[in-house]
């Protein structure tokens, strides 16, 4: 996927380091937690992915699993 590497230790987690520039992506059912280290490459991120997919940005993270972040 586009440079991510799966972690073995649960396969719904994928990590990209970049030059230093860390991506970590999480995919639960039809929810995506994208976050990172550098603000252009999460942007990056979401705009090919939103020229993929039909998808819509909720924003910043509050809850996640029924857990207040």
């Amino acid at each position: 996927m586009n440079g991510f590497k799966i972690r073995e230790s649960d396969q719904s987690i994928y990590v990209k380091n970049e030059n230093g520039n860390i991506l970590l992506v999480v995919l639960y059912a039809d929810d995506f937690l994208i976050t990172g280290s550098c603000r252009d490459s999460i942007f990056d991120l979401k705009q090919k992915l939103k020229d993929t997919f039909e998808m819509t940005d909720l924003g910043l993270l509050h809850f996640f699993l029924g857990i207040q972040v």
